[in-house]
């Protein structure tokens, strides 16, 4: 029989905290041997485990008196630790060689542990990690250990349990476990590629050029989003970067509606940006939906920015629709075009603003041409602007990315990519906290945000919802007297459900430190120079004609988004709507002046002043 140890107990069944006090009186020592094994420190009767450690004398006082011959140092610890409660008995036996304490490295104890678990799980980094453990105990940084000793920790229990790690065999675990396999909920998060292998599961290779990594992350939820009218959506293709250490990009794809709301579709990570690896992409994305819905899937209309392989590889897989037509995102062509005007006079830079805001508000294709050729014509004859002209013929008003006018869309839709751009900011905020993440741990966050996406009861709109931004210019040029009604209401007023608007342009002021001008309302109401002379620019003598039946405006404005101030002042004006957009009562006191609105009581017909908001507003 084994030889039977008189173990002398230090503590029994104690709390994780008093344990540590414990340990932390110990001489330097070394954990030999660790394992779990069945409970046996608590009175819980469900079967559950304890980890159990041996300790040893690593104690630099103890190994000089051993190795100079004068003693031996017998001390050995015993630690059980259950993994259910919070208990610990400590135990110990034999003597230390001498009883001189030697200078120890600090350690994590158990409860210091278990509480960098719960925030690595947070994606919280080691520096504040440290610091919260001193607020939750207590203590002062000082008296923690090290940084290096809570990175070390930190790192090891992320890479070993949290799957943050770029190890293929472990990413292709992970995404073989989560595989398609069309028993999933509508809400869980699949993995999904265009080539399988042998037993149907997404090939993941190395990012190589000839093993490319090219993996899709989304629902059965998300993936149905697409089965709608083609008529009545944009798709977004947009890649976002700087969110793993690899330099993957993230491409997200996504629908927007009418009122430029996004609803995403599906995440991917590739390897690479070149039309062999987004190709297959939306390969499988097709392939997907006709597994799920038993049709083929149909685009109409598809945005993204000017990149060829994204170009080429959307048209080669959607371009089998004849109304097919791919969209240039106007943003981006503006960022390219304001830096390549940076060397031009200022006076000849806002009049290229100008031309190309013109040339996007053209109402029909023949429109477009006419403007597009005079203003190459206007800018050879400028001996600066030559090059410029030969570049913006070449790239953004003769080639394969000049889709970006109004008339290409209905009215309302998104003419940029921001939809799919707001998406992406709340990627990194809320999902990699604007960090890179190895790619183990990137995938899981993209899990998420694809069950988070699949519960979003975001509706999806057929109408064109006005903003709160546009509503609240409203408000402000009407208090600036720049929005009323027009002068002669006779003919409107002939046609049923019509009324004449008239605006003027809000009085610009220079704003020295930023060297350009704003308009002089509330901030929350402004609009940029070239969107707010839409809403005037064109406008006839009596003001412009209102539409309430079909809520339709004749300015440029509201042929690009639907909507305007002049069709949301008309609304109020007639439907008995208030300052906070509120249904008022109807007035049965009889109207003055022959029953034709005035100026100055800008349109009332009855009940509460429309221009009088709540107590304290203004």
């Amino acid at each position: 029989m084994p030889k039977r140890i008189a173990w002398q107990d230090l503590a029994l069944g104690a709390p994780g905290i008093d344990a540590d006090k414990v340990l932390g009186a110990f001489k330097t020592y070394d954990v030999s041997k660790s394992n779990l094994y069945a409970c046996t420190i608590c009175l819980d009767d469900t079967p559950h485990m304890m980890r159990y450690r041996m300790l040893k004398c690593s104690s630099t006082a103890c190994k000089a008196v051993v190795s100079s011959g004068v003693r031996d140092c017998t001390w050995r610890g015993k630690s059980l630790s259950c993994q259910v409660d919070d208990a610990v008995s400590i135990f110990e036996v034999g003597e230390r060689a001498t009883a001189v304490n030697s200078p120890k490295k600090k350690r994590l104890t158990d409860t210091q542990k278990t509480y960098c678990r719960e925030l690595t799980t947070q994606h919280l980094r080691s520096v504040r990690i440290r610091r919260a453990m001193a607020r939750k105990f207590g203590a002062v940084l000082q008296d923690l250990p090290s940084l290096d000793t809570v990175q070390n920790f930190v790192n090891y229990y992320s890479r070993t349990n949290l799957s943050r790690n770029d190890s293929v065999d472990d990413l292709r675990a992970w995404i073989h476990a989560r595989a398609y396999t069309g028993r999933e909920s509508m809400t869980q998060t699949f993995t999904f590629a265009w080539n399988l292998d042998e037993q149907g599961k997404p090939v993941v290779g190395n990012g190589s050029e000839e093993r490319p990594f090219v993996i899709g992350l989304t629902t059965k939820a998300l993936v149905l989003r697409l089965m709608r009218s083609p008529n009545t959506y944009i798709l977004h293709v947009d890649a976002t970067f700087k969110l793993n250490y690899r330099g993957y990009p993230v491409l997200v794809v996504g629908i927007s509606d009418r009122s430029r709301g996004f609803h995403l579709v599906a995440l991917y990570i590739v390897s690479g940006e070149t039309q062999k690896i987004i190709q297959p992409m939306f390969m499988a994305l097709k392939r997907l939906y006709g597994w799920l819905t038993g049709r083929d899937l149909v685009v109409r209309y598809a945005m993204a920015d000017a990149d060829k392989a994204q170009y080429n590889a959307v048209n080669a897989v959607l371009g089998d629709n004849p109304q097919f037509l791919s969209l240039m995102c106007f943003f981006h062509v503006m960022e390219k075009v304001c830096k390549a005007i940076k060397p031009f006079p200022s006076f000849v830079s806002s009049d290229i603003i100008r031309d190309l805001y013109d040339l996007h508000f053209a109402r029909t294709h023949l429109e477009f041409t006419r403007m597009r050729d005079a203003l190459l014509r206007k800018w050879m004859t400028v001996p600066i602007l030559i090059d410029f002209a030969q570049y913006m013929s070449g790239q953004w008003l003769g080639s394969r990315f000049s889709g970006w006018q109004l008339y290409s869309t209905p009215s309302g839709f998104a003419s940029t990519n921001n939809p799919v751009e707001t998406f992406n900011s709340i990627l990194k905020r809320d999902y990699t906290l604007r960090r890179c993440l190895k790619m183990g741990a990137l995938l899981a966050e993209l899990s998420n945000c694809c069950e988070d996406q699949s519960a979003n009861e975001r509706p999806f709109r057929l109408e064109v919802i006005p903003t709160e931004a546009l509503i609240r210019r409203v408000r402000e040029l009407v208090r600036e007297n720049l929005l009323g009604l027009g002068g002669d209401q006779t003919g409107s007023f002939g046609r049923p459900g019509c009324l004449r608007v008239a605006s003027r342009l809000a009085k610009r002021i220079v704003v020295a430190p930023n060297n350009r001008s704003e308009e002089g309302i509330a901030v929350s109401a402004q609009m940029g120079l070239n969107y707010a002379r839409m809403e005037v620019e064109g406008q006839p003598n009596g003001g412009w004609t209102v539409d309430l039946s079909r809520r339709w405006c004749e300015c440029n404005y509201c042929y690009a988004f639907g909507v305007c101030v002049h069709v949301l002042y008309a609304v109020r004006t007639l439907d008995y709507i208030d300052g906070s957009g509120r249904e008022i009562l109807v007035s049965r006191n009889k109207q003055k002046n022959n029953g034709v609105a005035t100026s100055t009581n800008l349109g009332q017909r009855g009940g509460r002043p429309t221009m009088v908001g709540p107590a304290l507003t203004f």
